[in-house]
């Protein structure tokens, strides 16, 4: 029996020292290889989500860069016939055509009729923090330009003709290249980035706000439109309109 006791004890001690060795193997194993791949897979992690901020901020930084390179939008209206309505009032038919510098036409040209002899283009500008260019950067202060409408002194505001298709880029703006989503959003999202402070933070807006600008209509004209990418708005001396 004695025999058998102390046989018995053996192998609980032996059973022990097993357990001691397979749970000191265990946490080795997990200090030396487990520990230090979780944390090697956690860095990766943080690295990967990092190079994602990046990545989204090199893209939004390289779109502002690209279209605030754009010094100015350019429109010419074309007043095509001028004549008095039955009410006695004036009555201006014109083909308003947004232009490149050189005055290719940029896409379509549009014809209204306006009541009214003094025409208005009412336009919107956006522009973002100075910290989205590097100090001294010529583009600092420069806005994006968007054509709102067409109105005059006889038609109200509301009632005007749309110029640019609410939630797109202007045509100028998005023709160069394919649009990042950064820029999709910012376009889809144009209004309400001037009302929505925490959308305004996120897409780096500084101000937005808008204006517009009047010209008296006489026949035979071709009125130049001029919005510089820093908000300044005019418009130049007319030019005759060729026959």
């Amino acid at each position: 029996m004695a025999g058998g006791r102390v046989g018995s004890l053996k192998i609980f001690v032996y059973l022990l020292i097993f357990v001691a060795v397979g749970s000191s193997a265990v946490y080795l194993s997990y200090q030396l290889v487990v520990k230090d791949r979780l944390a090697m897979e956690t860095k990766l992690r943080e690295k990967d989500e990092r190079i994602g901020e990046l990545e989204l901020e090199n893209q939004r930084l390289n779109a502002y860069l690209r279209l605030l390179q754009h010094e100015e939008r350019r429109a010419q209206i074309q007043v095509l016939e001028q004549r008095t309505g039955v009410d006695g009032a004036v009555v201006n038919k014109i083909r308003f055509t947004e232009v490149r510098s050189d005055g290719t036409p940029i896409g379509k040209e549009r014809v209204f009729d306006l009541p009214g002899d003094q025409v208005y283009v009412d336009f919107l500008v956006i522009k973002f923090e100075d910290h989205f260019v590097k100090e001294g950067d010529p583009l600092r202060g420069k806005a994006l330009v968007f054509f709102q409408r067409i109105f005059t002194n006889k038609v109200m505001p509301d009632e005007g003709y749309p110029l640019d298709e609410p939630g797109k880029a202007p045509e100028i703006y998005a023709a160069e290249q394919a649009q990042t989503d950064w820029e999709k959003d910012l376009w889809r999202q144009f209004w309400k980035v001037g009302n929505d402070e925490k959308l305004a933070e996120e897409k780096q807006v500084k101000a937005m706000h808008g204006q517009a600008i009047s010209q008296k209509l006489q026949p035979g004209k071709i009125y130049h439109v001029l919005i510089r990418n820093t908000g300044e708005a005019t418009f130049p001396p007319p030019t005759e309109l060729k026959s």
